[in-house]
């Protein structure tokens, strides 16, 4: 993830994290990739958001309620 040179790294750290979540018992596990997740929202490479994007779509998915609770006055605005 701290290539920069190459955006392929980043790109496949990212989507390794949207696996994470099928697997994850205690939400608060996860709390130390939502910035990391938040800040690539911003990239200037577009496959970079999109990764960071995913990845939080399917954490969302995999782990609905709490997510929301948890993250969600963090991502929400990060996403609008």
């Amino acid at each position: 993830m701290a290539n920069e040179e190459d955006w392929r790294y980043k790109h496949a750290g990212i989507m390794a994290f949207s696996q994470v979540g099928e697997y994850v018992d205690d939400i608060k596990s996860i709390g130390v990739m939502i910035p990391v997740l938040v800040q690539h929202l911003q990239h200037p490479n577009p496959k970079i958001r999109y990764a960071a994007n995913h990845c939080i779509g399917q954490l969302a998915e995999d782990i609905t309620e709490d997510f929301v609770k948890e993250f969600g006055a963090v991502v929400m605005p990060a996403l609008i």
